[in-house]
Order: structure tokens, then sequence, then C-alpha cells
């Protein structure tokens, strides 16, 4: 089944038009993986998505409603989630903190259960719970920026670029807590150029300046023919 679907979806910044007809879905239960050059248009894609940037051309469906030109907020409470490359953390608030704003639309006696959860997750996250979130590590604010997308018990998850600038340690950390998170069912949407994405995606699709140019099983897309078609063209 699939949880996100997105339809010839075109998107950009002004007049300037970044992606192009662009076709994709996700499933239930899986990793859905994107690669392609920096500048390819998939931040612009994630962004499109989450209501970020507005759509010049197509339909998006999550759990087969149109989400097309729905703000954010109301996205975040239908159970998408995204957890962008910047991360965007409230730097000078504690880990906690930072938590309970990414819950701040559950109901108030929901908000402990899902923290505990999360928290399971990522068990560092409950020892530093004190500690301001600026002084974590570089891991460790992607741990609480993804930690915060998933407090609300989303069941589709959008991550962009997760493991970039990240010690291997907090990336074999970050990739089985994605495998988790399939085999809970949640829809992964997973930006990202790192070989164990590769290894972990059950469908992969790959972008060349705003088009979807392959798709297919992992092993199909990045053959040494797509590669050079993709990266050294």
């Amino acid at each position: 089944m699939s949880c996100l679907e997105i339809i010839g979806v075109e998107a950009g910044y002004g007049k300037i038009r970044v992606i192009q007809g662009v076709n994709i879905k996700v499933d239930e239960g899986k990793v859905t993986l994107l690669v392609g050059p920096n500048g390819s248009g998939k931040s612009t894609l994630a962004k499109a998505i989450i209501g970020l940037i507005p759509l010049s051309k197509g339909s998006i469906f999550l759990n087969g409603r149109k989400i097309s030109g729905m703000i954010t907020e109301k996205l975040v409470k239908m159970g998408l989630a995204f957890v962008p490359e910047t991360r965007h953390l409230f730097q000078d608030m504690s880990v906690r903190e930072n938590l309970l704003m990414g819950g701040i639309t559950l109901p108030d006696s929901k908000v402990e259960e899902q923290m505990e959860k999360v928290y399971q997750l990522f068990p560092v996250l409950k020892e530093r719970s004190s500690q301001i979130a600026g002084t974590l590590s570089g891991g460790e604010q992607q741990m609480l920026a993804i930690a915060r997308a998933l407090i609300t018990n989303s069941k589709v998850l959008i991550l962009d670029e997760p493991c970039n600038g990240i010690a291997p340690g907090v990336i074999d950390k970050i990739f089985e807590v994605i495998i988790h998170l399939r085999q809970k069912g949640v829809a992964i949407f997973l930006i990202d150029q790192n070989a164990e994405a590769i290894e972990i995606a059950d469908y992969a699709y790959a972008m060349r300046m705003g088009r979807i140019v392959a798709e297919g099983k992992p092993d199909e897309v990045f053959s040494v023919k797509n590669i050079k078609r993709l990266f050294l063209s």
C-alpha cells in the first residue's frame, strides 16, 4: 500500500522550476530511497511534500487523501514527519524542551508516553535530556532531530541526508532505527547517498536535474551504467 504518492509534481522558487514531472510512491513498511547529485532537486522535493514550498503542477496524496496545498502543521497532525538536512533544532533549548516542541500537537496525556518511546530508540537523549541542544555533538543533534519528528507517532517519515557529516558509529545507530521503524510499518522516504542506505532500501529512485531518471530495485538503479549517467556525465 502506498502511504505517500507523488504524481507529476513540479515545484521551485519563484519562476525557477527545480523539479519537473516527478512521480514517486512510498509504501507502508518500506524504505524508499532517493539519490542524485547535489543540486538535482532532492531537498526541494522534500520541502514540496511537507508544504514548505508550493506546487506549480501535480498532486501529492497521503494515505489516499490529497494533501497538495495543505499547511505543514496539518500534515504533521495527519502523520507526516520531516527531518531536514539542516535539522532546525531549537539550539538554546534543552533536549527535553525540543522534544516537547515536537509533540506540541499531541494531547498532554500522550506526550510523556511518546517521549519514552523515542528515548528507547535513542537512549543517549534520555541521558542528555537536560542538556542544551546546541552543545550536543553533530550526531546527537541528528538523533534529536529524528526523535523530535517521531514523537508524534508518525506513519510516514521523510529523512533528508540524515548521515551527512556524522561519525560512522552514529550512522550505524540511525540505520538501526530506520530498520526498526520499517519493521513497525512506518513508510520511510530516505534521501541519502550513503552505502548503507542503498543496502537497506526496498526501492530506489535516482534524480538528475529535477527529473527522475531511473527507478527500481536498488541493484538495478545503482548499476554501473546508471551511476555513470547520474554522477559522471
